[in-house]
């Protein structure tokens, strides 16, 4: 089994190392997320543990290749500045394969990190890069009401979030 897992990723390798436009980079995390989904649902069926979880860890260091090949070091530091705790894909809310899909349209020109198929991202969802140096952190919320008040936005995981970026409003 484990020459299997080790042709699959040399398969990623492979793709990562012939991503030539946005489109390809957005395909290559869409099947990066697959085989984390996989490696996750078999080490909660039960699967050796040693073995997926290497694997699980392989494919977060391609995840991570792709980062560092991406931004500068001061971004990368910035946006891995908080640590957090790691939730697996198949255990969020919602499917994440689905939350990828809406922005498939939007790769064909743009350039997407999507940071939990990473471990050096902690802060954001997703991650646009606009420029050398510029990038917009993207939050997407499943619970956030479709207009919500300030006291709704400032509270909770989103104001935690909001005073780790901007500050404490009462600092």
């Amino acid at each position: 089994m484990e020459k299997a897992l080790k042709r699959k990723r040399i398969t990623l390798y492979r793709r990562f190392d012939n991503v030539a436009s946005p489109p390809h980079l957005f395909n290559l995390q869409v099947r990066l997320a697959k085989r984390i989904i996989e490696a996750e649902l078999q080490i909660r069926l039960g699967g050796n543990k040693d073995t997926w979880g290497y694997h699980l860890d392989r494919l977060y260091a391609l995840g991570d290749a792709m980062v560092w090949a991406l931004l500068s070091q001061f971004t990368i530091r910035q946006l891995g500045r908080y640590e957090s705790v790691r939730t697996s894909l198949i255990g969020q809310e919602g499917d994440y394969l689905q939350t990828m899909a809406r922005y498939r349209s939007r790769a064909q020109t743009s350039i997407y990190l999507f940071a939990d198929l990473t471990r050096c991202i902690t802060i954001g969802d997703i991650i646009e890069v606009v420029g050398d140096d510029e990038i917009r952190i993207i939050e997407i919320k499943t619970s956030i009401p479709e207009r919500p008040t300030a006291e709704q936005m400032l509270s909770g995981r989103n104001g935690r979030q909001f005073s780790k970026l901007f500050g404490s409003p009462n600092s």
